[in-house]
């Protein structure tokens, strides 16, 4: 397996997450990403994502899946890749002098307009949804974890429990976790 594999890759996101070099959130973020967008990737051509062109795989992507995400998600995801590829080659030219490229947080002003926009999407005719049906899961996966899944509507369709599980996915970690 190359140092540039597409798992390598994943690898490295983990490390970045684990050492605390990179926020988990954008780790995540970025982990999803890859995963989603390099989906479709043969074996081959996940050995080596240095060779990626990622418009090229973004529009493949888009051509395949396209249906299930807005163009605006995808290009987002294909940011987040050329992060996170860019970062992984940085790191492997020297270790030493490593430092992520994570966009500088925006001012407050605007954290809060995109709040208030990313708010405002799910708002109907100037209410918010009646959330009272929504449902709490708790999901036990070992011995000593439970995680609580919150927020799940009572009417939930398999195309957003498949979104949702995607996440999930993006955001596991390879081998069994230390009990």
């Amino acid at each position: 397996m190359s140092d540039f594999s597409r798992d390598k890759l994943l690898e490295f996101l983990g490390f970045l997450g684990k050492k605390g070099l990179m926020n988990k959130t954008t780790v995540a973020a970025r982990r999803a990403s890859v995963n989603t967008l390099l989906s479709i990737l043969s074996d081959q051509e996940a050995q080596d994502v240095r060779k990626l062109d990622l418009n090229e795989v973004a529009m493949r992507f888009t051509n395949l899946k396209g249906a299930q995400f807005k163009p605006e998600s995808i290009k987002v995801y294909k940011s987040r890749v050329t992060s996170a590829i860019e970062d992984l080659k940085k790191y492997r030219a020297n270790p030493l002098t490593f430092k992520p490229n994570i966009v500088s947080p925006k001012s407050s002003a605007s954290a809060k307009a995109d709040k208030d926009v990313e708010k405002n999407r799910f708002v109907k005719d100037g209410k918010l949804p009646d959330n009272s049906a929504d449902i709490i899961f708790p999901v036990p996966i070992r011995p000593d974890v439970v995680v609580r899944v919150v927020g799940v509507p009572s009417n939930l369709t398999k195309k957003e429990a498949t979104k949702i599980a995607n996440v999930v996915l993006a955001l596991a970690m390879d081998g069994d976790a230390k009990t």
